[in-house]
């Protein structure tokens, strides 16, 4: 995560010399690609847009992780915006006994945002989220999401416009269980202060 924080402050650094003003609004309203980087784990490693693979071992136990997440919005114009995300994220346990608990959770969701301003990487926002996720006992579960933020302009580089973007999500979920029973359903409400949007 200090690296991760390290190499932003020099990207915003560096575009602080790079900028002008009057360009930076005039290729703001040119903008019409966005991925997402947010939900960063203990390795700074983004769980919204991520291809990692991971080993180790403990005792007579060996463990395998793969993790791939990929994100994106596409603008129709200045102020709307669609999207999808897909993710999926498999562990593998293995003793020498030969015995095996593997697990897996796939992700597919659409996107659909509102911007207020006229520049993508520097307006307030309003999003609505469907996602549907499965895991391999096959219980399904959906998530409606409403998410409201603001996309702050830190610098760009190389045509890649980073935004500092927080944002405020109330979500609903509802769980089937492919064993039966009583279906589960929860609501949750986030603040996403570490997220990141970068614009194209």
């Amino acid at each position: 995560m200090k690296n991760l924080l390290v190499a932003l402050l020099a990207l915003s650094a560096v575009s602080a010399f790079a900028d002008n003003h009057s360009e930076h609004m005039h290729e703001g309203k040119n903008l019409k690609h966005m991925v997402r980087f947010m939900g960063f784990n203990d390795s700074g490693v983004s769980n919204s847009f991520d291809l990692s693979f991971a080993t180790a071992e403990k005792g007579d136990t060996e463990l395998s992780s793969n993790s791939l997440a990929l994100n994106y919005a596409y603008a129709i114009n200045s102020n709307w915006q669609i999207g999808g995300k897909y993710m999926v994220n498999t562990s593998n346990f293995l003793t020498d006994t030969g015995a095996k608990n593997d697990t897996e959770n796939t992700t597919y969701g659409i996107s659909g945002y509102y911007n207020f301003g006229k520049s993508l990487d520097s307006t307030s926002y309003v999003g609505l989220h469907y996602d549907m996720m499965t895991n391999r006992a096959e219980d399904e579960s959906t998530i409606i999401s409403a998410e409201y933020g603001h996309r702050f302009h830190v610098g760009h580089v190389w045509g890649l416009h980073l935004t500092y973007a927080p944002s405020i999500t109330f979500s609903q979920s509802t769980t089937e269980f492919d064993a039966g029973g009583d279906d589960l359903e929860a609501q949750a409400l986030a603040w996403n202060w570490i997220k990141f949007d970068v614009l194209f």
